[in-house]
This record gives structure tokens, sequence and C-alpha cells, in this order.
């Protein structure tokens, strides 16, 4: 049944993006079988041999009661392990609560703030994020505090990057890795960033030093010797061979997509700027377009900065989470620009098949070459806990 389902939703909610026919009730509906997928997901496939991340979660929530909050520097996620084994639930139910809240903050501080074509965005979202969501719980949640504060960074005081600051510190306390997205704080939402620019160019060099050093960072063994810290030691003494391309190639071919959406926005803008009647309903259309058109290019910028993640792929391809995380901002910028093409146009139909094929093979590389499909991808549709 899992099967079935999946292809209706992405289809029905795909065809109502494309004929710009919103539904809210084929939206909650969608919301809820997304919680059944993600929640059902686990339990009846973590053996030793498919995915161990369930396993290893509940290992974890089962022992919370003799873990102290200092056990170790995630201890945002230890405390709410803590709140669930004291309301009585099991990780499994557990799971289930917090999956919830999640899908719930992003869609009401992600999809639904920035882009009225909530189906666009659903039906992509099911097509791969919600699968590897569904298996790094951790990830989930700390992922979820980071896009849900991105709207911090179009704003023009130092007040909201100091809160910016502030959650993306909670997000290291479920997972420390995304203390890496504090260099973020940089960005802003204008239609020419220097400091991304810059920084881009500064990794493609780093990258290419890199693979002239052997893949290694320049002065890896003086920072493993001054930092004397065994995580890191572990990180800068690890190197890829050439499996960093694959993740290299997906998260530039994402930079492309968004770098498109953003020339759609600002030409359309530019387009509507210099032909509106100064009538008031207009004037609240160039508010909304000018609105949509800023976080278009907040996305886009956001997405260019992630190119300080390149290096890292080298040392160890756990770092592709890192941009991939940012695809749901992508698909909100998609579903945005969608809208300011013609229906029936071969644009339109190009750039939402470009953004279908970018979404395959981001789930093909994911889950099928890295991972083996009978670890993740196969269990996920046929092993579902409420479906099969």
């Amino acid at each position: 049944m899992t099967i079935p389902l999946f292809i209706i939703l992405v289809g029905i909610n795909l065809w109502l993006a494309y004929k710009k026919q919103y539904s809210k009730v084929i939206t909650i509906i969608t919301l809820v079988a997304i919680l059944i997928f993600m929640a059902g997901a686990g339990p009846d496939y973590a053996t030793e041999n498919r995915s161990m991340d369930y396993i290893n979660y509940e290992r974890r929530y089962n022992n919370i009661e003799n873990v102290g909050l200092g056990y170790n520097i995630q201890f945002g996620y230890t405390i709410i392990q803590k709140i669930g084994s004291f309301l009585g639930l099991n990780f499994f139910w557990f799971r289930f609560v917090v999956s919830a809240i999640c899908l719930l903050a992003l869609y009401f501080l992600v999809i639904r703030k920035y882009t009225y074509n909530a189906n666009f965005v659903l039906s992509f979202y099911l097509l791969y994020p919600m699968i590897i969501d569904s298996e790094q719980l951790r990830n989930f949640i700390a992922m979820t505090i980071v896009l849900s504060s991105i709207s911090l960074l179009g704003k023009s005081s130092s007040v909201y990057k100091v809160i910016y600051f502030g959650m993306i510190g909670i997000a290291g306390t479920f997972h420390t890795a995304f203390l890496f997205y504090l260099p973020l704080m940089f960005v802003t939402n204008k239609k020419s960033s220097r400091f991304a620019k810059c920084v881009a160019v500064f990794s493609l060099l780093l990258m290419v030093i890199m693979l002239i050093n052997n893949n290694h960072l320049p002065f890896s063994e003086f920072i493993i010797e001054t930092v004397n810290d065994r995580r890191v030691t572990r990180y800068l003494s690890s190197s890829t061979t050439l499996g960093f391309i694959m993740p290299l190639a997906l998260t530039i071919s994402s930079i492309i997509l968004v770098f498109w959406a953003k020339m759609i926005s600002d030409r359309e803008i530019d387009i509507y700027q210099s032909t509106v009647l100064s009538n008031s309903s207009s004037n609240k259309s160039v508010v909304r377009m000018t609105y949509e058109n800023r976080f278009v290019n907040l996305v886009f910028w956001i997405n260019l900065l992630s190119s300080f993640f390149f290096p890292f792929f080298i040392i160890t391809l756990q770092f592709y989470r890192l941009p991939r995380n940012l695809l749901l901002l992508n698909i909100v910028s998609y579903a945005i620009v969608i809208n300011k093409l013609n229906k029936d146009s071969l644009h339109r139909i190009f750039f939402i098949g470009s953004v279908i094929f970018s979404m395959i093979l981001w789930l093909f590389i994911d889950l099928v070459v890295t991972t083996s499909a009978d670890r993740v991808l196969i269990p996920f549709f046929l092993n579902n806990y409420f479906l099969n």
C-alpha cells in the first residue's frame, strides 16, 4: 500500500502545482501521509544488516535514564529524550511525536511562510528528503531549527544575526555538525553578495590545493597536534578518493537550479515594477513579489556560501549532508518562481522537469549508489509499520 499511496500523492500534488490549483485538503492529507511514511519507517526493517540508525537511536533512548545531561555536547537531544521517557513514551511514539512537531514547524515556518504553492513543495519533499529525514532523527530536528531561523538572515538589524547565532547553537546541541552553518550569518538577501562569491572562489582553490596535497588539508598535522582532539584527529586524518565528486556534482546542480530561479525572479520583478499602475491592489502585489524575490535571492546566496563545505567533502562524505539539508529551501524557491512563468510555456515545463531530474538524481546517488538500495530505500516502501 505504501508505493501506490506514494505515487498517487506525488502525482496529485505535482499536477495541482502545475495547474496552479492548490488544495488545502490534499495538503493536509499529504502531511498526514508523510508523517505515517516517516514514523512507520524503521521498526520493521531495522536490523544489523540493514539500517542501523533506528536501532542505535532506540538503544540510546532506552538507556536515557542512566545518562546525565553532561554526557556529551549534544545535550539538547538528551533533554528531549528524557522528556519523552518521563511522559512514558516508548521510542516508537517518541519518534512519532518529534517527527510530527518538526513537520508542522517546517510547514508553517518555512513552506507556508514563503509560498502559496505548498503542493509543489510537498511533492518534491516526498520524492527524496522525506526518506532521509525518516532515518536521521537528530539531523531532522537540527535541520528544522536551522531552516526555521533562515528568515532571520533577511533582517538588516544585527539583533537578528545574534538570534540566528543562538538558534544555530541550539541546533548544535542536537547535532554538532550544524555549527558549520554559523558562517551563514554573513549572508544577505541582496542581489549581489561579494562575501559569498569570495567564499566560493576560496573553496574551489582550497579543493585544488587539497587534491594536490594527496586529498588532505594543508597543515593538517599541525592542526592535529595543536588541537589534540580525537574527533578532529579522525576527520583530518581521513580522506576520500574520488567519492567526493558525486556529492559535489549534486550540490553544484542545486546551486545552478537556484541561480536559475533567481534569474526568473529578478527578471519578473524588474518587469512588473516598471509597468505596474499605482493602485492599491497593484501595490500589494509589488510588496508580495518583493518579499518573494528577497527570499529567492537569500536562498541563492545561502547555496553559494554552502560551497564552504566543498573541501570537507574530500575529507569525509558525511559533510555532504550539510548542503543536502538546504534542499527544502531550494524547493520552496522553485515553487515561488514556477508561478511566475506562463502555465503551459516550454520554459516552465523545462524548469519543472529539471527539478524532477535533480531530485531523482539525489535519490539515486544517495540511496542506490552511495547506500545500497536494500538497506534503506526498498525497506522504506516495503516494510512500513502502518501500511504494510
